[in-house]
């Protein structure tokens, strides 16, 4: 298993040793060193040995497809490829302060002191604080994620609070803070138990319904939550003002013991199969067979007889299959048990019986009677098991982007360790050097990390459409250089603070509407993580404005990616592909292209014309590969900006050449059938005219579609939508999507236009949130090209502002922020120009001064 983690506790020992701290040496070459490494692998070796050479010696398909499992699928395939439990990067950042509380709790008074001790190289704070961020970092890298998964990191935590505590507890602040939270603990489960015994409130509905609990069990519950406020609400009125530990101890002591004896087993049935396999066992009788579908492995473990099984990986319409002809062998005494989700239609549900409900799982109950026909699966309905089997957490088989691996690691993290490295902070780190009034940073590791830095910035461009891990180069390159010189970023902030300070409060506010989506709606972080990614834009830019990369490294990075896709694409296309995809979808993959042709021509540096202009039509001829309309509005803006702002003759002269090169590539599309074919405007006309006989299946009478439910969504929940990442819900207004749930149409994710998406998920403050999306960048990046000296539209900042007008016009045909990588383009794009953008300006301003 994972056990190997405990060896991370090497690393800030090595470091430790590294930096010659007090008292923290390896001592590798004394023997006596190597002997924990080798009882930890005797320890090992006393399973793993007699496991591997029983499976090899016997050959059993049985114990080789175990050795297999518990060696490779369940460690390195899980972390890997994680097929559940999938959760944003920032997920073990949500879990730390609500599953550990009332530890937690003290946190901000102490990483202060955690700070002092650090500086003062205390290495046993090293080692606890080191190990803590190093298993939280090691379980943010997978897209799977338990809040269990980083438990072992708790003892680490509470032994290094343990010797703050009792100075902290002497602080009227944490006490005051001590005391509310009880108070909270206390009204909270007061008011839950009341409200449940006194009415019917939703979430007691939600709980009946989900849990398959009966109103004694929940009157039950109720007063357990009764008597817990009540012993809280005494605790804080026996203990008084200067004990209030005391009280939150006794409080939760309570809270603990009423939940063990009597919450606990109310709620056993329902969070595991025990209920279900009991009442199944005697609904069928003790003489019935049983057969499993789509079954856990507590299914088989709790079941009162020898159950069948038909696979455990299998696809669950082959399990199904498989269970039905087992079935017909013996109908009078044989039943299924089949998981709701891999029912198919073949299964009369009038003639089958709701088991119950285990772990939030509905079961069925199958007789013989109840199949009807032949159980195949259609390729729509198998690709929704599939879905279901495969990613359980709902992910609808959208591509993984750079922010779901690179830094999945938390902010507490960069703020620990950032601190190891002891460096004096000088103010020649921010001052000028000889030539540039904005230099590159001196010092040893400030330099190392501007060099980096510049890596990162052409990595971005380059790599974000060429490698299926899109922007994790560069968002590891911003961990690493951020974690080196975590005081220029920090002194960065004077710079220009009111475009940062702007973008800061756009970010906040993306994340409280969508957390208060999540809570009214009561759905997952899952479903807020694009919005999430809104946080590295300050980051970023305050990144860009510490280290100062050179803006030429992000042009050639977006020369590469330009002439690397159109590579690719090509090859693809020639491989047999109808359009050009690579790692994502077409139609996110021209977007991007044309964001890469927006640095390409405005982030320029002097005489690369010819550059410009090959790189420019390696962009057109992706574009045309990925069969992508949608942009074209976009690439027309980009060129016709473009012809504005050169200083070639006269404004008339350069937009008549441009439209004599538009009326060319007209032409050619228009009249060579494989362009024609490959744009898709033949199909374009098919579906306008399946438009007029009323026919909405086809690309875009889809979007024609998803419109009017968007704006009949709109006029229904004008105040809180529909709730983010939730637009098919609006589709079952559509009477195909309520006939058919399988409809392929009806579970597109997202309304393919920006304005409909918010309006039908977010109501009115979703539209003005989109309206803040672009409206602030785009103000923050007019702003600063008037400040930039620039005679004509050019540079980072006139980049920015092309990138969001380009953003607003491809978002007519796609939501741009119900996809990761266009989401996480957005946010770097904006966070890096804003940065370039600032620093140039202060060049010049510095110049002028001179």
């Amino acid at each position: 298993g994972v056990g190997v983690i405990a060896l991370l506790m090497i690393v800030p020992a090595v470091i430790g040793s590294a930096l010659h701290w007090p008292r923290v040496r390896l001592h590798a070459r004394d023997l006596r060193f190597w002997l924990a490494p080798l009882a930890f692998v005797l320890a090992i070796a006393l399973w793993l040995v007699p496991m591997v050479m029983t499976a090899l010696a016997t050959r059993s398909g049985d114990y080789l497809a175990y050795m297999d499992d518990i060696l490779f699928r369940q460690t390195a395939k899980r972390y890997a490829q994680s097929w559940d439990h999938h959760q944003p990067w920032w997920y073990f950042l949500a879990t730390m302060p609500s599953m550990w509380i009332p530890a937690f709790l003290a946190v901000p008074w102490a990483i202060p002191a955690w700070r002092r001790r650090l500086q003062r190289r205390d290495a046993r704070y090293l080692l606890l604080l080191g190990w803590w961020a190093l298993i939280v970092l090691f379980f943010s890298i997978p897209n799977g994620k338990r809040d269990v998964y980083i438990l072992p990191a708790l003892p680490m935590f509470c032994l290094a609070l343990a010797p703050l505590l009792p100075g902290l507890l002497r602080r009227r602040d944490v006490q005051w803070l001590l005391g509310a939270f009880t108070l909270l603990l206390s009204l909270g489960t007061l008011a839950a138990g009341l409200a449940a015994l006194l009415g019917k409130p939703g979430f007691e509905t939600r709980l009946m319904q989900t849990r398959g609990i009966g109103n004694g069990e929940m009157n039950a519950l109720a007063w357990a939550a009764m008597a817990m406020g009540g012993w809280g609400m005494a605790s804080l009125l026996l203990f008084g003002r200067g004990r209030r530990q005391l009280a939150l101890v006794s409080t939760l002591t309570a809270v603990w013991v009423l939940y063990s004896l009597i919450g606990y087993p109310l709620l056993n049935d329902s969070s595991s199969a025990r209920g279900l396999m009991r009442h199944t066992g005697q609904r069928i009788g003790a003489d019935a067979e049983l057969g499993l579908v789509a079954w856990k492995e507590q299914n088989l473990l709790m079941a009162d007889r020898p159950a069948a099984t038909f696979g455990f990986n299998e696809p669950w319409d082959a399990q199904l299959a498989a269970a039905v002809e087992w079935q017909q062998l013996a109908p009078r005494r044989r039943w299924l048990l089949v998981h709701e989700d891999a029912l198919l239609p073949c299964i009369d549900r009038n003639r089958a019986e709701l088991a119950g409900i285990a772990n939030r799982r509905r079961w069925w109950l199958v007789p013989a009677a109840a199949v009807q026909g032949r159980c195949v699966a259609s390729a729509d309905e198998r690709e929704r098991e599939r879905r279901l089997q495969h990613c359980p957490s709902g992910a609808k088989g959208s591509k993984t982007s750079a922010w779901d691996r690179p830094c999945r690691c938390s902010r507490s993290f960069r703020r620990i360790v950032a601190k190891l490295f002891d460096v004096a902070v000088s103010q020649h780190n921010l001052e000028s050097t000889t030539g540039d009034p904005l230099g590159v940073p001196v010092g040893g590791r400030p330099r190392a990390a501007h060099w980096l830095a510049q890596i990162g910035l052409f990595c971005m461009p380059a790599l974000v459409l060429t490698i299926p891990i899109n922007l994790l180069p560069y968002g590891l390159v911003l961990l690493v250089t951020t974690l080196m010189a975590p005081e220029l970023l920090w002194r960065a902030r004077h710079m220009e603070a009111q475009p940062i300070r702007a973008l800061t409060w756009l970010t906040l506010a993306v994340l409280a509407l969508g957390v208060l989506s999540m809570v009214v709606f009561e759905h997952g972080l899952r479903n807020v993580d694009n919005r999430s990614r809104f946080l590295v834009i300050p980051w970023i830019a305050l990144w860009v404005c510490a280290l100062r990369p050179d803006m030429r490294w992000l042009w050639r990075g977006a020369f590469a990616g330009l002439l690397g896709t159109f590579a690719l694409a090509l090859l693809q296309v020639l491989g047999g592909a109808a359009r050009a995809e690579l790692s994502t979808n077409a139609i996110v993959l021209a977007d991007i292209v044309v964001m890469l042709m927006v640095l390409l021509v405005f982030c320029r540096p002097s005489r690369r014309w010819s550059l410009v202009i090959v790189g420019t039509a390696a962009g057109c001829g992706t574009i045309i590969l990925t069969g992508s309309r949608g942009v074209f509005a976009a690439l027309l803006a980009l060129l016709v900006v473009l012809a504005l702002s050169l200083r070639w003759r006269t404004g008339v002269a350069r937009l008549s050449v441009l439209a004599g090169m538009l009326a060319i590539a007209a032409t050619l599309l228009l009249s060579v059938p494989e362009l024609r074919h490959q744009v898709r405007l033949t199909e374009l006309h098919s579906d306008v005219q399946r438009m007029e006989q009323g026919d909405s299946d086809s690309s875009a009478g889809a979007r024609v579609e998803r419109l009017q439910v968007a704006w009949d969504t709109f006029l229904d929940h004008p105040l809180i939508g529909v709730g983010v990442g939730h637009f098919d819900n609006a589709m079952q207004r559509v009477p195909i999507c309520r006939e058919d749930p399988q409809e392929q149409r009806c579970h597109l994710g997202h309304a393919h236009n920006d304005v409909a998406e918010w309006a039908a998920t977010q109501g009115v403050p979703g539209l003005l949130l989109l309206l803040a999306v672009y409206g602030v960048p785009l103000w923050v990046f007019v702003r600063l090209h008037r400040r930039s000296g620039h005679a004509t539209f050019r540079g980072p900042a006139a980049a920015g502002v092309m990138v969001v007008v380009s953003y607003i016009l491809c978002g007519l045909t796609q939501s741009m922020f119900a996809h990761q990588m266009t989401a996480s383009f957005y946010v770097t794009i904006v966070g890096l120009l804003t940065g370039l953008s600032i620093v140039e300006g202060a060049r010049h301003r510095a110049k002028n001064a001179r």
